[in-house]
Order: structure tokens, then sequence, then C-alpha cells
């Protein structure tokens, strides 16, 4: 996603770094940057957001959050005030959600007496730099919150909106029906598959929900009456929506990445502050908020110890918890099977409900296994959901060990009695069979929830009546004290001890890291003959002027075939690396001018596979016989070599000290454009006593990052003139590039050389 600095700083309260800066620390310590453009008085910064965290930082208060954290800065969040006034939402529309799991949240509000209009030139500004077309202001005002909060938003015209008798708009959020059509804003029709989530009133489909509106209820200039309306969708229903349809949105690639249902309350706010001020609206005072299944706070942990032996680091308490405080965490530190054991008898008495979940049921009821995994949740300990799963997953105990916290696992012959792990090391056998667990607080007593009373329960272990049914006892952590975090609402992505530590040592710095030797003490190094003389025959060729590719080892034809193939075009493996080769040298030859070469000289060093055996080989473009009998000082006869088998008439190296050592930082990776380049001679003449670096100086400057190769291919003299004749190669990261482009950058390559004093020929 590109952001605008200024944009950016209006969510941190410090000033920003030049961007250069911003890109270098963000790129060290959060996202890959992709480049740092300048756009008229201002930068836009290209950051890759990856999907794990498309849900938080897709978006400027995000990323803005994200470089306050890597700065120490402080963030800035919109102050969100504007007045109410008019008829409660409720007065006008009823909104139902038919399936709670694919929409999690849903808002509307009635903003009435709007002036739909051009928006102002601040947010114009904002949003083209976005590549976002101006519309009207209460489209703008949608746009900017979505960029904004990453959050998509939606405004409908609420008098185009059907109504029932007593003048009530039902909004309904549905599944498709089979064949249902519906046309979009900008003009295409499409018709839905049975199950793709739709937003409707009672007569239509008005959109497709997270992804594109219709334009039965755009907004326009004769719009009076707007609805606005934020939702939260389900990731993978909106991604198959998208891919079926063949539809991809802003709204939809962010829904399809997944946003925490928390983000929507504020959005709404934001959207209708925004249309008050923009378009004088007179917004509802509350809005219809439908929020079926809101998630408890997440909860995970670690020790310090383990954060240290993880990252190889020392970190402090104090040090610990200034990351934390940095990261706006809230946090505690407890001691994991003492929170367990005193917390759950909170929880007497609160029903019995099969599958209850952890995240949304729990703590006002439970089964068996969520009561236990929703208290170790509470202490920062993350264990298995179900039963069997908790039993293959913690540290085997005998009864008289039993601590308070541990657990119990049972058969009662009576439930569904599980043989095997579902999710942790799926397909676990556990031939005892376990359908239930206990757990154990202390003084012989036992807690669990129960079906037998319905509820959540206290016994004596003595008077328990599947005593005798029991499996095993586990412990399931050490009661060493850690660090419990309630992770914030918007980070979907922490939820296990190693995302968190991940977190921790990234903004920790892994340059502050230090080294240290894994084994100080080790026995005799052994010297790998084949490594040694594979480097060694390598580092002759590319004295020689060769440069090595790499070719797949998957082939269409061979003499083994491969079960599962990755292609049609890959289900054999290559029983000679000469194809390879020849297609290298081919694609070498047609980009020669890139390479910025005359000859392309080329070799490979790889494993081939025969019915019988495989063996390294060595091809090469040229001839080098005579080069590699000098140089290995034994006989080459034979081209493509057989490696392995030149090795049994090869001497036994003594160490790897004569090899070649890449250094680092030595060479700079630089992506390979998938665009054309394009070929442009121009030949200068200048006075004798000047050097042809000193044209090429002049090229480069005003040829910027397209000139991606200057090579001089012929001098002249005459008199006191030389004329200089290069060949320049331009080439794109991001396009195809047009004839007109390259005239343009050559006239400026032109006048500039005029203005030097010399002259073009």
């Amino acid at each position: 996603m590109i952001f605008l600095k200024s944009w950016l700083q209006d969510y941190i309260k410090e000033d920003l770094p030049h961007a250069l800066e911003i890109a270098e620390k963000v790129g060290l310590h959060s996202f890959e940057v992709e480049g740092v453009e300048k756009h008229g008085d201002d930068y836009i910064i290209d950051i890759d957001v990856l999907p794990n965290r498309a849900h938080d930082a897709l978006s400027y208060i995000g990323m803005a959050r994200e470089i306050a954290l890597v700065f120490g800065f402080e963030l800035k969040e919109p102050e969100v005030k504007f007045d109410t006034k008019g008829v409660d939402t409720k007065e006008k529309i009823n909104l139902k959600i038919e399936n709670p799991k694919l929409t999690r949240r849903a808002t509307k509000r009635l903003v009435s007496n709007v002036e739909v209009g051009p928006s102002p030139k601040w947010l114009v500004k904002k949003l083209e730099a976005m590549g976002q077309q101006s519309i009207n202001n209460i489209v703008d005002a949608t746009n900017f919150v979505m960029f904004e909060t990453g959050q998509p938003v939606h405004a409908f015209d609420y008098n185009k909106l059907a109504k029932d008798n007593s003048g009530m708009v039902n909004i309904s959020i549905r599944g498709a029906k089979k064949g249902e059509h519906i046309k979009m804003l900008d003009g295409k029709e499409f018709t839905l598959e049975e199950g793709m989530l739709v937003i409707a009133d009672d007569k239509q489909a008005l959109d497709i929900a997270g992804v594109k509106g219709g334009v039965v209820s755009g907004i326009d200039e004769g719009t009076k009456n707007v609805m606005l309306s934020v939702c939260s969708f389900d990731a993978s229903n909106i991604r198959k929506t998208s891919k079926s349809l063949g539809l991809r949105t802003d709204a939809s690639s962010r829904f399809e990445k997944d946003i925490s249902p928390e983000v929507v309350g504020f959005s709404m706010d934001r959207v209708s502050q925004l249309v008050s001020d923009l378009a004088k609206g007179d917004v509802a005072p509350a809005f219809l908020d439908e929020y079926p299944r809101k998630a408890n706070p997440y909860k995970t942990g670690m020790s310090l110890e383990r954060l240290n032996k993880i990252l190889g680091t020392d970190i402090s308490e104090k040090e610990l918890e200034k990351i934390f405080d940095r990261f706006g965490f809230k946090y505690e530190k407890v001691k994991p099977l003492d929170v367990v054991a005193k917390s759950a008898s909170n929880y007497l008495g609160k029903p019995y409900l099969y599958g209850a979940s952890v995240s949304y049921d729990a703590p006002n009821a439970f089964d068996c296994s969520s009561y236990v995994a929703y208290l170790y949740a509470q202490a920062g300990v993350s264990i298995p959901r179900t039963s069997i799963d908790q039993y293959v997953f913690g540290e085997k105990i005998q009864e008289p060990d039993l601590s308070p916290g541990d657990l119990i696992f049972i058969n009662t012959q009576k439930g569904n009695i599980w043989y095997e792990t579902q999710v942790y090391m799926k397909g676990t056998k556990v031939p005892e069979g376990v359908d239930h667990v206990v757990l154990y607080v202390g003084d012989g007593e036992i807690m669990h929830a129960t079906r037998s009373t319905g509820n959540v329960t206290k016994v004596k272990l003595s008077d328990y009546k599947y005593k005798n049914n029991v499996v095993g006892y586990c412990r399931m952590a050490d009661n060493k004290e850690r660090y419990v975090v309630t992770v914030p609402s918007y980070r979907l992505d922490l939820r296990e001890e190693i995302d968190l530590i991940e977190e921790l040592g990234r903004i920790y710095g892994y340059e502050n890291i230090k080294e240290e030797e894994p084994f100080k003490e080790h026995g005799p190094v052994s010297i790998n003959k084949q490594f040694y003389w594979v480097n060694k025959i390598r580092d002759i060729l590319v004295k020689g002027g060769f440069s090595e590719v790499y070719n797949y080892t998957f082939v269409d034809k061979g003499d083994v075939e491969v079960k599962k193939a990755l292609s049609e075009d890959k289900r054999f493996l290559r029983k000679s690396l000469s194809d390879g080769l020849e297609n290298s040298l081919n694609l070498g030859k047609k980009n020669a001018p890139l390479l910025g070469v005359e000859k392309i000289k080329i070799f490979e060093i790889g494993t081939v596979f025969s019915k019988n055996k495989e063996f390294v080989e060595l091809v090469v473009s040229e001839d080098v016989k005579e080069l590699l009998s000098k140089e290995l000082s034994v006989k080459i006869d034979k081209l493509p070599l057989n490696v392995t088998d030149l090795l049994d008439i090869l001497p036994d190296p003594e160490n790897y000290k004569d090899l070649e050592k890449l250094e680092l930082n030595a060479n700079g990776f630089k992506e390979i454009s998938s665009y054309p380049f394009v070929l442009r001679d121009i030949a200068v003449w200048v006075s004798s006593d000047r050097k042809p670096e000193a044209v090429l100086k002049v090229i480069r400057v005003e040829a910027g990052g397209l000139c991606v190769n200057a090579s001089l291919f012929d001098v002249y003299e005459k008199e006191n003139k030389t004329s200089y004749a290069f060949k320049l190669v331009f080439q794109s990261q991001h396009k195809t590039l047009t004839d007109e482009e390259v005239n343009v950058v050559m006239d400026n390559i032109n006048k500039e050389i005029e203005a030097n004093g010399w002259e073009v020929r």
C-alpha cells in the first residue's frame, strides 16, 4: 500500500523524519519498503504489507501506529466529535443478520438533509495520492475512512430503498438467492451464486456484501438522506465470492484478509463525523448495532527466560516492560497454575453447553474442555481446545504428583469417545479413548463443567463417580512466573507464545542481538570432497569470465517421473543440464544489451537423474576442457562433465582455504524487471581532453533510474575533438515504456549535453 507522508503525520504527535529515514527504519523493523517517491512537496512511501498484518497495517492509523512504535513516537488518533439531531435510526430502519458466523457485526445509521457536492481540496488531494478519483463529498468520505482505518464503509441513498407499509426500511444481510442478479455502480451486472452475502431491502439485493455496491441505491446529486453502513464479514466467504465473480475491489481485498469487528464502531462514528462536516447532514443520535458474537479479549504469554532463550538475548525485566509499554500492551506477571486453580471457583454454577466456544461463549457457559482451556488462557497459556488433544499435549504425571491446576482425563463410556486427536498432532491415537476432562484444584477436590449436573461443579476426587475411568493425569504448564499479555483487538496475528516473542524481538532489534559461537568446543572438522571440488570448478569458471545459472530440477521429460508433479510440464527429474543451459543461453542473448555484454558465457553445476543413478554434472556454453585440465591438473576430455566420477581421480582436500570467499555486502540484489527494454544510441562531440565518463555522468543524471545500462561502443577522433558513441538501455520496473516516454528522456539528455557546450552528432 502507498502512504502519503503528510497524511501519516496527521496521526503522530512528533514531527516525522525524512521519508527515506522512515523507509529505512520501517524496513528494518516491520515491513519491506518498495520505494519512496517525491509527490509535489510531499513524499509517497510504498510499503509491502503482507497478508498476516493486513488486518491492522493496511491503513493509515495502523501504519502510523507501527511508525510510532519503531521510532518511539506517540500515536495521535483522530478526535471524533459531531452534533447529532433528528430521528433515531431505529425509527426508520430495521436491521437483521441471517448468519452471525458470516456477518460478525453490522451497523446502520441515518443521516438526513445532506448536501451532496464536491469535496474540499484537502480530501481530494489525499484521495488522488491514493489513485482514487474524487466523486462527491459523501462517497469520498467513505473512501477516506477506509484508507484511514482499514475498514470498508458504504453509503446508501435512503430514499431509494424499499419501504414497508409503515414507512420502515427493512435491511437484511442474507445469502443470495440462486440466480439473483445485481447491477453494480459501474454498470456491470452479475448473477450471484446461492450463499453469496448481499445487503438487501424488502425488494432486492442492494450490494454484494464486502465487495461492491449496487447502482440501485447509489449516491448522486439528488440524494437527500443517507444510510451509512459499516459491517464486519467472514474473511473466507468474501474471498470465495470475490474470486468466483472475478470482482476484486479495495473493500474485498481488505475483508478477505480479515479485520477485527471492533474497528466497526469507531469507523461508523468517523464517517458520521465527516458526512456531518462535509455534507452538513443531520446525524441520528445512535446507530443500529447488531453484534451477535462478541469475542473475549485474547490473552497469550511467555516467560522472560523463554524469550531470551529463543532470541539468544539477555533482555532484562525493565527492558521487556518498556517494549510492552511502547506497544501499548496490557500485561501482568503471574504464576499460571496459581491463576488457574484460584480462578476456577469464580465460575461455579455457570451453565454447561456442549461445544461452548472459548472465545464467544465463555465465561458465561462451558463444556468440560473449554472450561479448562479458558482458565489457562487467562494465565497466558495456550492449550488445545478438545479434551483428547489436551491429553496428548500435556506432560504425563502420576496421581500422587497432582498439584492444583493439573488435569485429569476420563473415559466415561457415555459421551462421544475420541480415540485420536482432532487438531493437535492430528490423528495421534489414544487407544484408551477420552471424552472428559476435570481440573484438580487441591485438597483432593476437582472442578469440571459437566452435563450430568448441567453446570460447573466441585466434588471430592474420591467421591467422583468416574474415578475408576481415569485415562491419565497431565501437567499443562510449570508454575514459573510469566507475563500474560492482553492482545489488542486490532492484532489478529498475535495468538501464540512464539508470535509474541517475534514481536518483541523485532522491536528490541535483531541488530542488537550479539553474535555467539554455538559450539565453542568441537571435534575434528571433516572436509567434504564434493563441496570443495564443485566450488573449485565454480571459482575457475567465474575467473574465466563465466556466470553461473540455476535451472529447474523438474522438467517435462526424463527417466524418473515424480508421483505428485507440481505441474504437467514438471513431471520428471532432469537427466541432463544441457536443455536448461541452452534455454538460459538463448534468453541471455536476447537480453545481452540489458546485461551490458557482447557475449553470453554461462555454466551450470547440478544433480541429474537417470534410471539407475544420480550424479553431479557440469555444462558450459563454451569449450573449457583445456582450461579445466590446466587448473585441475587432470585430463578433461569430455563435456558435459560428470563431476561425481571426476572426484575419484582428484586428491582429497585438506581444508577450504584456497576457495574464493564471498564478501558480505560485496554484491547487492537487484530485482529483474518483467517489462521489455528500449535501446537508443547517442554520439557526442566533445573536446579531446574530455573523458567518456564525463558524458556518461550527464546521461545518467538526466535519464534517472530509467537508464539501466549505458556502454561506450565507439570512439572517433577528428582534429581537436572526440566523438563518443554510447548504447543506452531504458527499462522500467513498473510498466512498458513507450517510444514517446523514451523520446522525452532523450530530448532532456540532448538539451543538457548542449548546455555543457558539447554537440550531439
